[in-house]
C-alpha cells in the first residue's frame, strides 16, 4: 500500500476549508476541550486553532497515523475514522500539529505535513520537533494544549471560499447539543483576502419555539426513530428553524440540507421541503443509520430508506396540518402587508371627483385608542377582526387643522375633521378597532374564501369594505409574487369602485353591466400576467 497516495485521497473527504476546520473543531471538542479559538486569515492564506483539550503525546499520534481510517474513538465521540489528523492536507501547503499531554506542562511537540512529501511516500514518516521554549499555562499567552497551524491554504476558490456565519452555522448545527451541554467557548476571527475583520463568538441556543408531541417509531430496518421537533419561533423575517440528524449513540449531526442530499428519491419532495422549509426545528435520531466517513452524510442502505419511511409517516400524521395552518397564516399575513402598501391608491382613487357619490355612501367607520372622543350614540361596538390602518402613507391629504397621527392610525385631535377617512386592511397583525357612525369613514380589505368560487369580489358600500375572494382563479393566478398581486388589488379597487357607480337604489346592477365589469376584470389579469412577458419581447427585438 502506498500510504501518502491512500492518506492524501482519504483526505478529500475535507473538500474546502470550512469543512476542514469544522474538523479540527471536532477534534478538540472530542480532546475535551471547553475553550476553542479560530483564526483564518485569507490575506497571508493561513489558518489556526487553539484548544484547551487533553492534548496528544507522542504515542497518541503514532497510533493514529498507523491507524487512519479505522475506529479509533469511542462511539460516543464526534470521529470514528481517525481523518481528522490528516484532513488539512487537502487545503494547504502545509500544516503543523503542535500538542502537549494533559498530563505534562512542557512537553510540547510540533509534527510538520509537507502535502508534497506525504504524497511522495509510500511509507509516510511524519518529522516533528520538541518545543521546549513552550510551557502550558492556562491563565497565560500558553493556555493551549493543542495548535493546529495552516500554511500556504489552497488558492482554488472553490475550496478557500470561507463565510464567517456560515462556518459558525456549520458548527453549530454538527456540535450544538455539546457544545450546550458543556458551555464550550469557541471564538472565530476572519481575515478577508482584502484586510477586513470580522468576529464570532459562537452561540448553540436551546430550541425556543413551541414543542411539539415526540413522534417515535420501531422499525427493524433502521432501529428507533424519535423525532423531536419544535415549531421554530416567527420572527420579522418568518420562520428560520432548522433541524439536525444523527445517531443516538454518536453526538455528531448533519443538518437537514445534507440529509436530503444523501436521500436522492428516497424521501418524498414534499416532506423533504416540509423539513427544510424552517417552520420547524429540532433532532431527529435514529437508531441505526450509519455515518459516512467524510460526516456529512448517511450511507445509503436499507436502514436510511426505512428512516424516509418514518419521516414520511411523520408528515401524514403531524407535519402536513402544521404546514397547511402555517402557510395559511404567512399568506394571512402577506395579503395584509400588500394590501396596506395599496391603500394609499385607493385613498387617493375614492378623493377623486368622480367617485365622490361612492364615498358619501360610505356611513360607519373604524376609529382605534387615542382618537378623538364620538357621541356614545354614535359607537355600534368593537370591530369583528384585527386590522392594521394605511393612514400617514403617501398619497394621503392632510387636513391643515389636524395635528397629525400616530403610526397605528390612531388621531390625537381633540376636535373630529370631516377628511380624517383612515383606510384599513384585515389580516393576523394589528388591532381590533371601534366601528362607529359617520366617522372616520373610509376603505377596507379583507380576505375571504367566498362560498361561490366564480365571485371575484364584494364591496359593501356602508362600511366600504373590499373584500377579495382568494377562492378566485384570478386571484390564485396572481397570487405568485407579489407584484402581480398588488396589480390584482389596484385592478379589483378600481373594478369595485366603478361598480357601485351603476348600482340602482335597490342596490343590485344590471346582469349586462355585471358581466362586463367580471371580462374586464379577467382581460386585466391576463394583462397583469403577461405584459411584463410581451413588453421584455418586444424590447428585446
Amino acid at each position: 500500500m502506498h500510504q501518502g497516495k491512500v492518506m492524501m485521497e482519504l483526505a478529500e473527504n475535507y473538500s474546502n476549508l470550512p469543512a476542514v476546520l469544522a474538523e479540527i473543531v471536532q477534534n478538540a471538542i472530542d480532546c475535551e476541550a471547553s475553550r476553542i479559538n479560530v483564526l483564518v486569515n485569507m490575506k497571508q492564506r493561513e489558518a489556526i486553532v487553539y484548544d484547551n483539550g487533553s492534548g496528544a503525546s507522542d504515542e497518541k499520534i503514532v497510533l493514529a497515523l498507523s491507524s487512519i481510517g479505522k475506529t479509533l474513538k469511542e462511539k460516543n465521540r464526534y470521529g470514528q475514522f481517525g481523518l481528522g489528523l490528516i484532513s488539512p492536507i487537502s487545503v494547504c501547503r502545509e500544516f503543523n500539529f503542535t500538542s502537549c499531554p494533559v498530563s505534562r506542562k512542557n512537553n510540547y511537540t510540533r509534527y510538520s505535513f509537507v502535502t508534497k512529501d506525504i504524497v511522495a511516500q509510500e511509507n509516510v514518516s511524519i518529522p516533528s520537533q520538541a518545543e521546549n521554549d513552550l510551557q502550558f499555562n492556562a491563565d497565560g499567552k500558553v493556555w493551549w494544549r493543542s495548535k493546529v497551524e495552516l500554511r500556504g491554504i489552497t488558492k482554488d476558490r472553490r475550496a478557500s471560499h470561507i463565510e464567517l456565519e456560515e462556518l459558525n452555522h456549520d458548527i453549530v448545527v454538527k456540535f450544538g447539543e455539546e457544545i450546550r451541554r458543556r458551555g464550550i467557548k469557541i471564538d472565530i476571527i476572519l481575515i478577508k483576502a482584502d484586510g477586513s475583520k470580522s468576529e464570532k463568538t459562537v452561540i448553540a441556543p436551546e430550541f425556543s419555539g413551541q414543542k411539539l408531541e415526540v413522534f417515535e417509531r420501531v422499525i427493524e430496518e433502521c432501529g428507533k426513530v424519535k423525532v423531536e421537533l419544535y415549531l421554530a419561533q416567527l420572527t420579522r423575517s418568518g420562520r428560520k428553524g432548522t433541524i439536525t440528524l444523527g445517531t443516538f449513540d454518536n453526538p455528531s449531526r448533519i443538518s437537514m440540507k445534507q440529509f436530503i442530499s444523501c436521500t436522492g428519491t428516497m424521501l418524498e419532495s414534499k416532506v423533504a421541503s416540509a423539513l427544510a422549509s424552517g417552520i420547524f426545528e429540532g433532532r431527529i435520531l435514529c437508531e441505526k443509520v450509519v455515518l459516512h466517513t467524510d460526516r456529512t452524510r448517511f450511507e445509503n442502505n436499507d436502514a436510511l430508506f426505512a428512516l424516509c419511511e418514518v419521516l414520511e409517516l411523520w408528515h401524514k400524521k403531524v407535519g402536513e396540518k402544521l404546514i397547511a395552518e402555517e402557510k395559511e397564516e404567512s399568506s394571512n399575513n402577506r395579503f395584509q402587508r400588500i394590501g396596506v402598501g395599496v391603500m394609499p391608491y385607493a385613498e387617493m382613487l375614492l378623493k377623486q371627483t368622480f367617485f365622490a357619490p361612492v364615498a358619501q355612501q360610505i356611513s360607519i367607520g373604524t376609529i382605534g385608542t387615542g382618537h378623538a372622543k364620538v357621541p356614545r350614540g354614535s359607537v355600534l361596538g368593537q370591530d369583528e377582526g384585527k386590522s392594521l390602518s394605511a393612514e400617514g402613507l403617501p398619497f394621503e391629504e392632510k387636513d391643515p387643522g389636524a395635528k397629525g397621527g400616530d403610526s397605528k392610525g390612531t388621531t390625537n385631535t381633540q376636535k373630529e375633521h370631516t377628511k380624517h377617512r383612515p383606510g384599513i386592511v384585515y389580516g393576523e397583525r394589528g388591532r381590533k378597532r371601534t366601528e362607529v357612525k359617520g366617522n372616520s369613514t373610509g376603505l377596507r380589505f379583507e380576505y375571504i374564501e367566498m362560498e361561490d368560487f366564480r365571485i371575484p369580489f364584494d364591496f359593501d358600500a356602508e362600511t366600504g369594505c373590499v373584500s377579495f375572494n382568494i377562492r378566485h382563479t384570478d386571484w390564485g393566478l396572481c397570487e405568485e409574487d407579489d407584484s402581480s398581486l398588488q396589480n390584482y388589488h389596484i385592478a379589483v379597487i378600481t373594478t369595485a369602485l366603478s361598480l357601485q357607480l351603476h348600482r340602482r337604489h335597490d342596490g343590485g346592477v344590471d346582469p349586462d353591466i355585471l358581466k362586463y365589469a367580471h371580462d374586464s376584470l379577467r382581460h386585466q389579469t391576463f394583462a397583469i400576467l403577461n405584459g411584463k412577458a410581451l413588453l421584455a419581447t418586444q424590447a428585446s427585438r
